[in-house]
């Protein structure tokens, strides 16, 4: 059966390993904390119950550790007295993610703070990593229970979109019936692809499940698989996302490649069939290309949109390649480099059709660079790719096949700014690493530490973060119910939303200066060209016509098309502008 089902020696109190699948299932559950009663609740839901959840399973950890500590001192077993069983190995893998937060801390912007609740959600990921390296090293046998759940979750996504195209569910988007349970289709189908290798790598490796009943584990996950794979094909086309589709495509053919092949078997088959290589390979290097193109021209605007995105966040790394600009200080960044860029005279026609305000890259590793700069952009891949190194190594072929399909993904879209992707890769760069057979843990990058007091470190500062957020989650419940604005500002002066509103609400009442410095502070934190646009006004109604004239310029330089949105206002509505009306 080879090692995807490994036998575990018990090297602890045996209730832990049961009450520790159980926390790590709700970790792994997050994507489906869908909650309508808070404002944006499909993101803000995932992290609020991420924090409680995470909270939950360092306490479950910490009570295991403590009758593990009593099981250790009344057994007479030969293997509970093993001294290697109360410490964890600190390597290289977490030393580059603690290296991570902190230099996102450093190059954090704090006197704007414009991400309070990304900055408690890393640092919640952080403590969930060691504690599954806790949990890992305890009972390597919970790896294959979390890869299982893993692809189920991705079951019951897929089970959830086919609802959506077949109407027996609602989507949460007024433009696509098939969302899962994100907003659109895009996150959606990333989410199903990273899934994809890990249910493949389950169908290759569980080979003659014929040898055991139809009611054996093995044989349940034999099928749950196929079923599992079966589903996401059917919904994967239909999401249209064409990330996605290289993602599962790339990381299953390299799945089915390492499973059945590597690299001995295909020295041997091209000496084989040496006089077919050549042409074999063309017609395979054609057929991408070819592929490449269909996949442009499937939504050429869309690909525009997103080269040209590219080149804006590349221009504004060059500007600052080692401080960065901050967590959340990408969409300010990025709106500044990308009026300079429309003012220069040098956009196509092409360019400024497709030009947009977006809050994210649509490339994670552009973005991590522009936010945390170069050296935390090298950090963090050696991270990323050290975990599906390791993965490779240690034959972890299912979780490094995800690894790989969130690097592709990673590549054209936005997984890093959504709670559910962050949990995925975690889990599965933990599985990769775990120990017994986490090879490389040599000095200088390896010292042990004593797993007591990494868990009831990581639950007191866990406990910390969770107590933190919850502050917020009242504020966002209150703010759906149209609330006092006034008495949600401390809490949510981050959200441009938010002060985009509420400036709407101190405009209806006169109170113009108010509002003024409510949206300038938005224009810190968005990309959007409307709140500049409503500066302009407001400088208006201020008598502060340069500056209004000045706002509105800004604006329009961002995006060039709401030129055209300010020519069919009323001239009641707005002030004339030479080149703008």
């Amino acid at each position: 059966m080879g090692s995807i089902f490994e036998k575990n020696k018990l090297t602890s109190f045996p209730l832990g390993k049961i009450i520790g699948a159980l926390g790590g299932i709700l970790v792994l559950a997050t994507v489906f904390a869908v909650e309508p009663s808070l404002k944006n609740g499909l993101v803000m839901g995932q992290v609020f119950w991420f924090h409680r959840v995470v909270f939950i399973l360092t306490i479950i950890v910490l009570q295991g550790e403590v009758f593990s500590k009593i099981y250790l001192r009344t057994s007479e077993s030969s293997v509970c007295h093993n001294n290697n069983s109360v410490y964890i190995n600190i390597a290289l893998p977490d030393i580059l993610i603690l290296t991570f937060g902190g230099i996102t801390l450093l190059t954090y912007n704090w006197p704007l703070h414009p991400e309070p609740e990304k900055l408690l959600f890393g640092g919640q990921l952080i403590l969930l990593w060691f504690i599954l390296r806790v949990l890992l090293k305890r009972y390597p046998a919970l790896k294959n229970v979390f890869l299982i759940f893993i692809m189920l979750t991705g079951l019951m996504q897929s089970i959830w979109g086919l609802e959506q195209l077949y109407g027996y569910r609602g989507s949460y988007h007024s433009l696509f019936r098939l969302t899962g349970s994100f907003f659109n289709p895009g996150p959606y189908s990333g989410y199903l692809a990273i899934i994809f290798p890990v249910a493949l790598h389950f169908i290759l490796r569980i080979g003659k499940f014929r040898k055991y009943p139809w009611w054996h584990y093995i044989t349940i996950s034999y099928y749950t698989s196929w079923v599992t794979l079966i589903s996401m094909l059917l919904v994967l086309p239909a999401g249209m996302s064409r990330s996605a589709w290289l993602a599962a495509g790339i990381s299953c053919t390299w799945v089915y490649w390492m499973q059945r092949m590597g690299w001995k078997k295909m020295k041997e088959r091209i000496n084989t069939h040496r006089k077919w290589t050549i042409p074999v390979s063309a017609l395979v290097i054609g057929c991408l290309f070819i592929g490449i193109i269909a996949l442009f021209l499937l939504k050429k605007d869309s690909a525009n949109g997103r080269l040209l995105m590219w080149k804006i966040t590349t221009q504004a790394i060059i500007h600052q390649p080692i401080p960065g600009v901050g967590l959340g200080g990408f969409p300010t960044a990025f709106a500044s480099e990308q009026a300079a860029y429309f003012m220069s005279g040098n956009a196509s026609a092409t360019e400024k059709l497709v030009a947009g305000s977006p809050e994210y890259a649509f490339n994670e590793y552009l973005q991590i660079g522009l936010e945390q700069g170069i050296v935390g952009l090298v950090c963090f891949l050696l991270w990323f790719f050290y975990c599906f190194y390791v993965g490779i190594r240690n034959r972890r072929i299912g979780a490094a096949g995800g690894i790989l399909a969130f690097i592709v993904f990673a590549s054209f879209s936005y997984p890093l700014q959504l709670p559910s992707f962050w949990v995925l890769l975690i889990f599965l760069s933990a599985i990769c690493v775990s120990e017994p057979c986490f090879f490389i843990l040599k000095k200088p990058f390896s010292f042990k530490a004593n797993i007591l007091f990494v868990v009831l470190l990581a639950a007191l500062l866990s406990g910390a973060c969770c107590f933190l957020q919850q502050k917020r989650y009242h504020a966002y419940k209150e703010w759906t119910s149209f609330a006092n604005y006034e008495e949600l500002y401390p809490l949510l002066n981050h959200k441009p939303e938010y002060l985009f509103d509420y400036a709407q609400y101190l405009n209806r009442t006169e109170r113009y200066q108010d509002a003024y410095q409510l949206l300038k502070r938005a224009t810190q934190l968005s990309a959007d060209p409307m709140i500049w646009y409503m500066l302009g006004k407001n400088a208006q109604a201020l008598g502060h016509y340069k500056e209004a004239e000045m706002h509105l310029l800004h604006g329009a330089n961002i995006l060039p098309i709401t030129r055209t949105y300010l020519s069919l206002l009323p001239a009641d509505k707005t002030i004339c502008l030479p080149g703008i009306l």
